[in-house]
């Protein structure tokens, strides 16, 4: 896979290649990629649950984290100025990862308490707060300050390896529409009442300038963005466009 980027210094407004791809063979797909707040690295997720971080300056990867234990569906910095990254995988986790030590070892916390994959994780941008969207259909908003246990890791892990569904095309099962908290989940609120189908749907603050960062949205399958109070997790307002799925929304 190769990435496309505009670089301002080339001659003639040149394309520059981003080559990710690992030194193996088989399939690989990029699921996401973010750059850091000075737009010299860009962050990616992949299939082979593995982060990747891409110097513009050197046109190499520098960093390759053995991640996750399936697909890494979404990543992102905790900050434009944060060298802390987040990263959420088909294994049901979210990870947090700090730059300036050593990533290959081991992350440095975990978020666990949903019943299946997650599809995205959004930061606050304050290097506190982030939100985690999941198949399991609900979105889950953590503190920094909060990981997980052991439990939770484990009891997430067992849950995941439960689902034997496919969200691509199947609707979701009923095992998933529990609402007690898997035991070991850190999580500060849960909201329900959209739907995480047919394809890796985000989620979102909405902005600090009109709102506050008073509400969360997402995409959902019908069509529809959902929009939650985030201090009572209700759902303050549905907005309907034609088309099957929301997959994004800013």
């Amino acid at each position: 896979l190769a990435c496309n980027l505009h670089d301002n210094s080339q001659e003639n407004g040149q394309f520059i290649p981003m080559d990710l791809r690992p030194d193996c063979d088989g399939n690989f797909g990029v699921f996401a990629v973010k750059f850091s707040g000075d737009g010299r690295n860009v962050l990616a997720s992949a299939n082979d649950g593995c982060l990747y971080i891409y110097s513009r300056d050197r046109n190499e990867v520098i960093l390759k984290i053995q991640a996750h234990e399936d697909d890494v569906n979404s990543t992102c910095y905790s900050s434009m100025a944060s060298q802390v990254v987040f990263s959420a995988g088909d294994d049901g986790q979210c990870k947090v990862w700090d730059l300036r030590c050593n990533p290959r070892s081991c992350p440095v916390g975990v978020f666990a308490g949903h019943r299946d994959g997650i599809s995205h994780v959004e930061s606050k941008g304050d290097d506190r707060y982030l939100i985690t969207n999941s198949k399991d259909q609900t979105i889950k908003l953590w503190d920094l300050r909060q990981f997980s246990s052991c439990t939770g890791i484990e009891r997430t892990r067992s849950s995941v390896s439960q689902q034997y569904w496919d969200y691509r095309w199947q609707d979701a099962p009923r095992n998933l529409k529990k609402t007690d908290k898997l035991r070991g989940d850190s999580s500060i609120t849960t909201y329900r009442g959209h739907r995480v189908l047919q394809t890796a749907i985000r989620c979102r603050f909405s902005p600090t300038e009109t709102t506050g960062n008073r509400y969360i949205y997402t995409g959902s399958a019908g069509g529809s963005v959902t929009v939650y109070d985030i201090l009572t997790g209700e759902v303050v307002m549905r907005l309907k466009e034609p088309g099957p799925v929301s997959f994004t929304c800013n």
